[in-house]
């Protein structure tokens, strides 16, 4: 009988030790699982790793649940609801194992004999069918597929599932790069200002945290949670007062970064000096504007001092944008220059400390051209006929409002298509020459005509040299019957202006006689015979 008892004794504890074992392995996956699982969430949304402790709460009651009933009687029940044979017995019998003699009178022989035909009855069967097998089956299934998930995630998230599972569990170590805009700044009271921020690495999250504060160590600061568009957020904002901001993104934050609010700046003082033209050697002058007159190809020196430091600054001249040059040891200085070209109408901008483009004057640029020289060509100043000495003087006076560099004189028979420079100048702002052009070398015939005319060139050394002409003239060559009338009328001309000599000479000769035969008379003369004579 003792040996009855030992063996119903032994299978129930081998039954119970192995649903013991069966039911820490199954508690031990499903941790497992539930570890996996909640890794991947805490990846996938940037989670607290401390959300994994969550795990021992299902854990917990899962062993609560499955190791409440592994004492030897709920063995027996489950033997007995799954045996029909054995239903009603073998609780029993493990209750009269208990069971000592006493006040009730059973003999240990009848105890003995129940629990020996109990265990008779089990002998044949398979009573380890009551281990729960599959709690580890599930369980290791349900651990595989939490971590296929997990393992398929990292492998196929990329960084995205990196940068995630680094926040979990090592947040010291997630490195995220903010570039904000504009950074420390300055601004004008009621600017319109836009906050920026980029985040690298991009393409992984969905959103950041501004922070606003009165200062970077304020207690109190204003959050608002803004929405990354291709990586980058920006929140307009109007300032009123100076404040401090920065970006928050899962554990990591930008530096703070400050907005002062300033005055506008002036510009008190403002001059311009003019550097004329080399080749009018003129001294440079200054003026005040806002009107100003200058010559062509001057060179305007525009400088400035305004009412605080100068960051940047543009001077605005028409279509055409020059930058001001800011002095580094003086930043309320700047100076800039040009070369006068066109009619414009001037805008300097200046920036100060908030970085803002502020007009702070106009003028206005009237540009006066260099005239074309002005030449007469007063000698002969008309149409001639060829002299016989086959020379012609020319006479020519030039004028110019900066100076004159040569003289040509063009000409030609049929076209006039030579020239010859008859003089250079040295710049003289007034000039008349003269010039005797032998026409011998011509070769001209009777009846040929030649055309010329003189032109003047200035020193314009900036649009280049402008030139002005003279009327054109024509030298003629008689036919032989003009020569031959020209020349019988030279003949007349002559003629009658030698006849009134021809008495003269008469007169002077009878006059001549008469001293003579008084001489001869008296041998002297008087004071008035000698005047006479």
């Amino acid at each position: 009988m003792t040996n009855g008892k030992q063996e119903l004794i032994r299978r129930l504890t081998v039954i119970r030790s192995q649903t013991i074992a069966r039911t820490i392995v199954a508690l031990l996956f499903v941790g497992i699982g539930l570890s996996a699982l909640l890794t991947f969430f805490i990846s996938l949304f940037f989670l607290s790793g401390w959300i994994l402790t969550g795990v021992l709460v299902p854990v917990a009651i899962l062993a609560r649940r499955w190791l409440g009933d592994t004492s030897l009687k709920s063995i027996g029940y489950r033997i007995e609801k799954r045996f029909s044979e054995l239903k009603g017995k073998l609780v029993s019998a493990l209750e009269l194992l208990a069971y000592q003699s006493g006040a009730e009178g059973y003999s240990l022989e009848l105890r003995d004999a129940a629990v020996e035909a109990v265990t008779a009855s089990a002998r044949p069967l398979n009573l380890n069918s009551v281990i729960p097998r599959q709690r580890v089956w599930w369980s290791v299934s349900f651990a595989l597929l939490s971590l296929a998930i997990l393992g398929g995630f990292l492998g196929m998230g990329g960084l995205r599932a990196k940068l995630g599972l680094i926040n979990g569990f090592y947040q010291k170590k997630v490195k995220i790069r903010f570039l904000v805009a504009p950074g420390d700044t300055d601004v004008l009271a009621g600017e319109k200002l836009t906050l920026s921020c980029g985040v690298e690495p991009g393409g992984i999250f969905d959103a950041l945290v501004l922070e606003l504060a009165p200062a970077p160590d304020a207690r109190r600061t204003q959050t608002r949670r803004l929405k990354l568009i291709s990586s980058r957020a920006d929140f307009p904002l109007t300032v009123k007062t100076g404040l401090s901001y920065r970006f928050r993104l899962l554990s990591c934050t930008s530096d703070w970064f400050t907005i002062r609010v300033s005055t506008p700046l002036t510009l008190p003082t403002l001059t311009f000096t003019a550097y004329p033209p080399a080749y009018t050697r003129l001294k440079p002058f200054q003026l005040t504007g806002p009107d100003i007159n200058l010559l062509t190809g001057t060179r305007l020196e525009v400088s400035g001092k305004a009412s605080g430091p100068v960051t940047t600054g543009r001077l605005y001249l028409g279509t055409d944008t020059i930058r001001l040059l800011i002095n580094p040891n003086q930043p309320e200085e700047f100076t800039t220059s040009f070369i006068v070209r066109q009619d414009a109408e001037g805008l300097i901008e200046l920036a100060g400390t908030a970085n803002q483009q502020v007009p702070v004057a106009r003028f206005y640029l009237r540009v006066r051209r260099d005239e074309p020289p002005f030449v007469n060509l007063f000698l002969p100043g008309r149409d001639i006929d060829l002299p016989l000495n086959m020379q012609v003087m020319l006479g020519v006076n030039t004028l110019d409002d900066f100076g004159l560099t040569a003289i040509w004189l063009h000409y030609g028979q049929d076209t006039i298509d030579h020239a010859l420079c008859i003089r250079h100048l040295a710049h003289q702002r007034e000039d008349t020459s003269f010039y005797l052009w032998d026409l011998a070398r011509f070769n001209l015939l009777p009846g040929d005509e030649l055309h010329y005319y003189v032109r003047a060139v200035d020193n314009d050394e900036f649009s280049g040299p402008k030139s002005s002409r003279s009327e054109i003239f024509t030298i003629r060559f008689p036919t032989m019957t003009e020569i031959y009338q020209q020349a019988v009328k030279q003949t007349e001309t002559t003629i009658d202006q030698l006849t009134p000599l021809k008495s003269e000479q008469e007169k002077l000769a009878t006059e001549l006689n008469r001293i003579s035969e008084e001489q001869k008379k008296s041998r002297e003369l008087s004071w008035e015979e000698e005047k006479r004579l």
